[in-house]
């Protein structure tokens, strides 16, 4: 997600022509855009408190980012975000998940990914 947000913020500023030559319009619509994205993350997460979503939380995003709300993407985003984030957390120099870790952050996303669980609540 990191990657498409670039490429939205250096579209809305004129990344082609530098940063400097954006308008000031653009740069509200993009700070509109940011903090729109963040608020998101202020929601408690489904199953709050539960193992699973303590895992989550403990996993997945402490020291690089907010949780993200498992409602926010469909299953099969998940999936894929999920292998994706893999060799991020090795790069990191973070313990890389267990077998056990996995299974249970990825049940716990799933069953609260959009169009399932509590998602959109």
């Amino acid at each position: 997600m990191r990657t498409l947000r670039g490429r939205y913020v250096r579209a809305a500023l004129g990344a082609r022509n530098g940063f400097a030559a954006a308008a000031p319009a653009a740069l509200a619509g993009v700070v509109a855009v940011a903090l729109a994205a963040g608020s998101g993350c202020s929601r408690p997460l489904p199953e709050e408190g539960s193992a699973a979503a303590n895992l989550y939380v403990e996993r997945c995003s402490t020291g690089c980012h907010r949780p993200h709300q498992p409602g926010s993407m469909t299953v099969a985003m998940w999936q894929l975000q999920f292998e994706r984030m893999q060799p991020v957390i090795a790069r990191a120099g973070r313990p890389p998940l267990t077998a056990g870790e996995r299974a249970e952050i990825l049940a716990y996303l799933e069953r609260n990914a959009e169009g399932r669980g509590q998602a959109g609540r």
